[in-house]
């Protein structure tokens, strides 16, 4: 089996995300997503427990995910380094 199979229903595709934080609730902290659906031009939000960003740095630099809880060494790598 591969990641993609295995995640496949939660595998969101024809889908842009435009931001990403961390939310602390009482007993756990969540994931906020804001992502827009191409095909119905849509927002939505979603809520998870780890997120997988499988994006290039050059577009994690346009996407506003200050409040997600990188490390600033994380923030540094994502700001500075190219191809």
């Amino acid at each position: 089996n591969t990641l993609g199979s295995i995640l496949k229903d939660q595998i969101h595709l024809q889908h842009s995300l435009l931001s990403a934080k961390r939310i602390n609730k009482i007993n756990n902290s969540i994931i906020e997503l804001k992502i827009f659906n191409s095909k119905s031009k849509k927002n939505l939000t979603l809520e998870c427990d780890q997120l997988i960003l499988a994006i290039p740095f050059t577009i994690l630099r346009g996407l506003d995910i200050g409040e997600l809880g990188l490390s600033p060494e994380k923030v540094n790598m994502i700001s500075t380094l190219g191809y």
